[in-house]
């Protein structure tokens, strides 16, 4: 398959996982020059600033409105040729030519933090404190001599002026702006939801369980456009918050949602889980059974990254604009692109290995059947090649779906080597590299040592395609595509979302989501069998649930969907469609419940990366999760924040006009 699909490239020879054999193909074959830019992991930020001076230039902006300096979060930092030195500025006014420092007692040698000046620095073992100090006023006094005006501040001054002054104390603590557009951020995954806990179909209602067919394939080939080439990085002379977003790429900002929103049209990450809430507050507290009662704009807003399409729409929703921070900017955009054209041979293989949709088809039905394909997916299937080859079929999906992921590549990961002991050499680079922090060090038999080591932070470097915009971009677009089914179905009628699936109920006749149905790329199917009808559905949380049907006879049958759970023959008495409701019932009248306990085979290993494995019998507990909304006494999740209609906001957010 690989050799006639990709001109000859070898997956054994060109990729040790499918990932990088399909990102090989697509850099060797498809993508063209400039058509990919280089998207630093950390953005494009340059040097390391505390937070705590960030957010003290801030507030010195706070302080005296017509002041606007230059400084890292703002044009960048501001270079100086002093004595034949270069020296990059905290924060500078081109105006009046007056530069602000901020120093770190720890770093720069505070005399009142470290009295005893013969101590060797924590942070630099080859240097004594009283030497850091030397150097930094050996660094003010040239850059003073060469007629600019310095005002510097100790770290340890900034902290007693604010434990005496409640006002920049509260700043201080509000103030979330405290780096550079990183664009991991605005890499969320796909949005997973409950809506309600148990629901039933009726003589008026029925239940509904659709799913998106291959939603990321149909964005990579044409149904989203990808920016193409490097942006152009806006952080100063940033778009006034009231004005139309013009740009389109990344945005970094600060927002304030609809307090009267059905759902939230925003991601954030809080506590390790995706969420879409109304106020910070109520999203960092988790409390589900109480109602919002923050109505200040500064408990409510919400920082982040986002791609624009994303962030416009939450804007036509309500959203508001407070302050924007930087925006990364495309000039040119394509749809479909190198995607499309690596896409477009897996989609024919695809429907070629799935066979005719009935065996009994005529001619006639055969070819409006390959003309139909043509119409929808843009694949011309050959007619001799359709048969059914379930290993084919499944091979291509996975290609298919394997196509944007290495764009996404984190390269935050532990390196290890085996190096010899007689090496000394070796091992001191290896461990001592400054760009790097060691993890291990673990005797490999008398005369080899396995050594580990993680890159720092501010060292790491993307891989040699990695793409977080394209990434960002491709799950941007599918949670709107997702949102889009979730609007027309009406959230009133949601029960559950699943990045491309939607359970939802409707009154019978009506068919809400008929404009988005159908067999091609990117439309919804339905994943009841035909021939049965959805009946029930009891959600415990996030891809953890339970469907019974119907046959045409009334017999049921039942669905378990249980994450992280192996429904064997025995599990399956414990964790079914009965006990998850029994413990969902317990849980809406009592608000907690016993655990459902499953036996799990697992691997298990030591704290350290280089332990050796072992397996064991363990027991998994599943428990209801609610957690993502506030969660009433008839089951059902609103999100977090959401607040009585005209309910007034308190306008108190702390950084307008800076």
């Amino acid at each position: 398959m690989c050799e006639s699909t990709f001109n000859g490239w070898n997956p054994i020879i060109q990729g040790c996982t499918l990932a990088s054999y399909v990102m090989f193909v697509l850099k060797h074959e498809y993508i063209k020059q400039g058509e990919v830019g280089y998207v630093p992991e950390e953005g494009y930020g340059g040097g390391n600033n505390s937070v705590l001076a960030l957010k003290y230039i801030q507030w010195l902006e706070k302080k005296n409105p017509g002041l606007k300096l230059k400084y890292k979060l703002r044009g960048g930092e501001h270079c100086i040729d002093a004595n034949g030195r270069k020296y990059y500025l905290d924060a500078y006014n081109p105006e009046t030519r007056e530069i602000y420092e901020i120093y770190g007692c720890l770093y720069h040698g505070c005399s009142k933090c470290h009295p005893i000046g013969e101590k060797f620095s924590p942070v630099n073992k080859n240097r004594r404190m009283e030497s850091l100090l030397a150097e930094t006023l050996r660094r003010e006094a040239e850059l003073r001599a060469e007629g600019y005006t310095v005002h510097a501040k100790w770290e340890c001054e900034i902290r007693k002026e604010m434990a005496n002054d409640p006002e920049m104390h509260k700043f201080f603590k509000l103030c979330r702006y405290t780096h550079r557009l990183i664009p991991r951020e605005a890499l969320y995954g796909g949005r997973t939801q409950a809506f309600r806990s148990i629901t039933q179909a009726t003589t008026t209602s029925l239940l509904n369980y659709l799913d998106f067919t291959s939603l990321y394939p149909y964005l990579n080939a044409g149904g989203t456009a990808y920016p193409f080439g490097n942006p152009r990085i806006i952080s100063a002379e940033l778009p006034k918050p009231e004005d139309p977003l013009t740009y389109r790429g990344l945005v970094y900002c600060d927002v304030l949602p609809d307090p009267n929103a059905e759902i939230g049209f925003l991601p954030q990450k809080i506590s390790q889980k995706l969420m879409f809430v109304l106020c910070r507050t109520c999203g960092e507290s988790q409390n589900i059974s109480r109602p919002c009662t923050h109505t200040k704009v500064s408990e409510r807003y919400l920082t982040g990254v986002w791609c624009t399409d994303e962030l416009n729409y939450a804007i036509s929703k309500g959203y508001k604009v407070l302050r924007y921070h930087e925006i990364w900017h495309w000039d040119r955009w394509v749809a479909g692109g190198f995607f499309a054209d690596y896409i477009k041979p897996l989609l024919k293989m695809k429907h070629e290995s799935s066979g005719w949709p009935r065996p009994d088809m005529t001619d006639d039905e055969k070819d409006a059947y390959i003309k139909k394909i043509w119409d929808m997916d843009g694949v011309q299937l050959d007619p001799t090649k359709i048969k059914v080859n379930k290993a084919l079929r499944s091979l291509a999906k996975l290609f298919l779906n394997s196509a944007w992921g290495k764009f996404a590549q984190n390269p935050d990961k532990v390196e290890t080597k085996l190096i010899r002991l007689a090496d000394a050499v070796g091992m001191t680079k290896f461990l001592n590299d400054p760009k790097y922090e060691p993890v291990n060090m673990i005797p490999f038999g008398t005369k080899k040592y396995f050594l580990s080591r993680r890159p720092k932070k501010e060292a790491l470097l993307p891989g040699g395609f990695t793409n977080l915009a394209i990434a960002a971009q491709t799950t941007s677009a599918a949670r709107l595509r997702l949102t889009q089914a979730m609007e027309k179905a009406g959230i009133e009628n949601m029960i559950y979302c699943d990045t491309d699936s939607v359970i939802y109920k409707e009154n019978v006749g009506e068919n809400k989501l008929e404009s988005m149905r159908g067999e091609q790329l990117g439309f919804l199917t339905d994943e009841i069998p035909a021939g049965r009808k959805l009946k029930e559905v009891v959600v415990m949380a996030p891809k953890m649930y339970a469907l019974r049907m119907e046959d045409e006879q009334g017999a049921s049958t039942y669905s378990v969907k249980a994450k992280g759970v192996s429904l064997t023959s025995k599990n399956s008495e414990a964790i079914s469609f009965n006990t998850m409701k029994e413990t969902m019932n317990d849980f809406i009248s009592e608000g907690i419940s016993e655990p459902l306990v499953a036996k799990m085979m697992t691997f298990k290993r030591g704290d350290n990366a280089l332990d050796g494995l072992w397996t064991c019998v363990t027991d998994k507990r599943v428990n209801p999760k609610m957690d993502k909304g506030h969660y009433d006494i008839h089951g059902v999740v609103t999100p977090f924040g959401q607040l009585p209609t005209n309910t007034l906001l308190i306008d108190d957010y702390p950084f307008y006009d800076q």
